[in-house]
């Protein structure tokens, strides 16, 4: 669930990237880009959900793991069973600490080169534009700051104006790509002839396709950026205590992307209305990944 502010935000970011909003699946903690090919590889392999929120955990699917059990689950035939040969060609796998991990377009190195060559982005707005916004939780507006301690400055901003503006040195949107391990052909013939299938394996087309299948959707790209630099200005009647509670937590971590605390510089400024502004950045070198891009099986084949 997200609520007029995010959506204002997201939206933005979609809109300027001409990516279809209902597409994206954001992550609630956003991670920085992968150090390997090894764990980007396996992000880009994980199976996206339905909803809003990009879901990373020990049970989410792997997409090679699927297909490789739909390919062993095809009657004999001329597609599969090449498709069946280059899904075991070690080639198309990396080895990461010997477990073998399907390799994907773009690697690590090629990405950096997108993001690099890609544009920036700026967004800005004002609460009082806004009257009736509805408040939903998620990220829990108005937590701007997500820890206990500030709930005081939460409750405060609810009632009163804010200022929202956003920047990205670069901000780019980077289609991805299952390498040779992946057959189109034989996964759109599996997919569009369930007859196909064998009845003797435990698997059927429904155990995949069907409305509670495992594979319903599958990552056709990712939305990153470089260089943040997010102000939150609320014009509450704060104090230097609120201020020094702020500073002095080392833990603070700012609505609407929560990024680790460790990997940005902050600073908080208590102005002469009793405002406070909080002003959060990230380094130009420092890539994070705001969201995966999901496509329906459904809508990808047709």
């Amino acid at each position: 669930m997200i609520n007029t502010y995010e959506e204002l935000i997201i939206s933005e970011i979609a809109s300027s990237l001409s990516v279809d909003l209902t597409s994206l699946r954001w992550f609630q903690i956003t991670p920085e880009l992968p150090e390997t090919d090894c764990e980007l590889f396996q992000l880009f392999d994980l199976v996206p959900n339905l909803g809003f929120v990009f879901k990373a955990n020990e049970n989410t699917q792997k997409f090679s793991a699927l297909y490789g059990e739909i390919l062993q689950a095809q009657k004999q035939s001329f597609v599969n069973d090449i498709a069946i040969k280059n899904f075991q060609n070690k080639n198309y796998w990396l080895d990461c600490n010997n477990i073998e991990v399907p390799i994907y377009v773009p690697n690590l190195a090629s990405l950096r080169t997108a993001v690099n060559a890609s544009s920036s982005f700026d967004f800005t707005f004002d609460s009082t534009n806004y009257p009736n916004t509805q408040i939903q939780p998620f990220p829990s507006y108005p937590s701007f700051v997500i820890n206990q301690p500030f709930l005081y400055f939460n409750e405060t901003a609810m009632n009163e104006r804010f200022v929202f503006s956003l920047h990205f040195d670069k901000l780019a949107h980077i289609p991805i790509q299952s390498a040779n391990w992946f057959s189109s052909a034989a996964f759109v013939t599996a997919y569009k002839n369930p007859s196909n299938w064998q009845t003797s394996m435990p698997v059927t087309w429904d155990t995949f396709f069907g409305k509670n299948g495992k594979l319903n959707f599958v990552s056709t790209g990712l939305l990153v950026a470089s260089g943040m630099t997010l102000t939150i200005q609320s014009y509450g009647n704060y104090d230097e205590g609120t201020l020094n509670t702020l500073k002095s937590n080392p833990q603070t971590s700012i609505w609407p992307f929560y990024i680790n605390p460790e990997n940005t510089s902050q600073d908080f400024i208590l102005g002469n209305d009793g405002s406070i502004k909080i002003t959060v950045t990230t380094t130009s070198s420092e890539v994070s990944i705001l969201a995966m891009q999901a496509m329906s099986i459904k809508n990808l084949i047709g």
